[in-house]
């Protein structure tokens, strides 16, 4: 035995389906007589979410981890490479095999004597060389040993006592561990949640017993891969991870109240409600640099890193948090901060637009009010953000004026790709009025279809201050008004289908 401790907990932190894939590829191999005990876990969540997860998150994963990992096991991590992961893993008190898509990306885990780093993504081989790393735990057959794998010299960590989950992530907080019995079983399905019992501190003044329930019981209904809501339709979800690497999409306009911040966080809401089950997410993006106010009033920690902060740490090569998570599980929301004067360089967004497309199934940004142009700070950010986005979106009112707008921005060069350029795909969603009088109008019309001629397509949405209302009290648009839902459902239908065709 390596170490003292008495067993192993093997735990594939991938993104679904390909968790539950590996969990059953580790439960059908276990060997009927091990030399220890032996446990397999799936998480309420995988990869690098699990390890940089804040705040209350965090709070329900020590729960888990504590309530499902009994504290005598040495856990056995099984990761694909993501950008950041290796900081993680550098302290990490566990056996870790890591699956990566080129030789060079193996760098980083060749000084980690207890990271294996192997040069395949499947989720097959991956498991396969978990299980060869530990042969005298699994029935292997016939099948190919790990060594035939390439990767990182690997030696397991032995250790006298390994700590909880908090570990994982320096200065989460943990929870004492149930003290469960350790045995030869895959894990069984997660406890239907119940309402929490109120807390009381043990003799020593730790907290126990209903406490830790309440949490474990909290991770169960938000943390665990959960299935699409009944309102967003398989064609979405599987337009949106169809996609080798995420997309990015601008809301932009050249004037101000058009709806075009509602527009974005609905977007994003429902993008991250269609991928939510299938370990994906979407993200919003503050890039409004002369009005962030409305992304400021979101209900997001003061100690959020701001997207300025974290392209400055992108350009110094330092180490950059995961974004603040909003109410709906698989949103991230990147705020900006509301000094900022400047513009950033070209290449900073695209360095920032790459890390993106890493991290997100979709990004959207939420520019200024500008025409995109090097003419002014506002301007520039739009023309920088132009240059990675893959759709862009473009809403209007009915006001003759807005209308207008839009195909000004419909003629400025880079958007129509002049000199060589790249042309811009645009979906327009219209803002309709409830006045019978406005929609009809000869005016409003004919601006309509000189628009509609000139985009991939144009989506009406009823107009609602509700929509408003949402952002500035921080609730899911998606809630508030069932019209208002089925417009902003068919507005991501038409934006998934748009970026599948491009």
């Amino acid at each position: 035995m390596r170490g003292d401790f008495r067993g192993w907990a093997f735990i594939p932190l991938l993104e679904e389906p390909e968790a539950s894939q590996s969990l059953e590829l580790l439960a059908s191999r276990l060997s009927p007589s091990p030399p220890m005990p032996v446990i397999c876990l799936r998480p309420p969540i995988g990869g690098l979410a699990f390890v940089t997860a804040e705040g209350e998150v965090s709070d329900m994963l020590d729960a888990w981890w504590a309530s499902a990992v009994p504290e005598d096991l040495m856990p056995v991590l099984l990761l694909r490479h993501e950008p950041g992961l290796e900081r993680w893993l550098r302290n990490v008190d566990a056996e870790v095999v890591v699956g990566v898509t080129r030789e060079e990306e193996l760098e980083p885990y060749r000084a980690m004597p207890h990271v294996r780093g192997v040069v395949a993504r499947d989720v097959r081989t991956l498991t396969e060389a978990v299980m060869h790393a530990h042969a005298d735990c699994f029935e292997l057959g016939g099948q190919a040993g790990a060594s035939e794998v390439e990767g990182t010299p690997y030696r397991p960590r032995s250790t006298a006592r390994r700590p909880p989950r908090g570990h994982l992530q320096p200065g989460s907080p943990t929870l004492p561990p149930p003290g469960a019995a350790v045995g030869l079983t895959a894990p069984s399905p997660p406890p239907t949640p119940s309402p929490p019992t109120a807390p009381a501190p043990g003799p020593d003044g730790s907290w126990t017993g209903p406490l830790l329930r309440g949490l474990v019981e909290r991770a169960v209904g938000l943390l665990n891969p959960a299935p699409r809501p009944g309102w967003v339709p398989v064609e979405l979800t599987s337009l949106a991870l169809s996609h080798t690497t995420g997309r990015i999409v601008g809301v932009g306009s050249r004037a101000g109240g058009v709806g075009k911040t509602a527009i974005a966080a609905a977007l994003g809401i429902v993008f991250g409600e269609a991928v939510q089950g299938s370990g994906g997410s979407a993200a919003v993006v503050d890039q409004n640099i002369g009005n962030p106010d409305q992304w400021g009033r979101l209900t997001l920690a003061a100690e959020v890193p701001t997207v300025f902060e974290i392209m400055a740490d992108i350009e110094a090569g330092r180490e950059w948090s995961v974004p603040a998570w909003n109410r709906t599980p698989a949103l991230a929301v990147y705020p900006e901060r509301r000094d900022l004067g400047d513009a950033y360089a070209p290449g900073q967004i695209e360095r920032f637009a790459a890390q993106l497309r890493q991290l997100h199934v979709l990004s959207v940004i939420d520019l200024p009010n500008r025409l995109p142009a090097f003419t002014s700070a506002e301007a520039a950010v739009c023309a920088g953000w132009l240059g990675v986005c893959d759709l862009l979106l473009l809403p209007t009112t009915d006001d003759p004026t807005r209308l207008q707008g839009v195909l000004d921005y419909l003629d400025t060069p880079m958007v129509r790709g002049d000199g060589g350029g790249r042309q811009v795909g645009v979906v327009v969603p219209y803002i309709r009025s409830r006045l019978r009088a406005v929609r009809e109008d000869p005016g409003v019309r004919t601006l309509l279809d000189r628009i509609r001629a000139r985009v991939v397509a144009l989506v009406e949405i009823p107009s609602n201050e509700r929509a408003t209302l949402a952002i500035v009290q921080g609730r899911p648009i998606t809630e508030v008004d069932a019209g208002l839902r089925h417009a902003y459902l068919e507005l991501a239908l038409t934006v998934a289908r748009a970026l599948h065709g491009r």
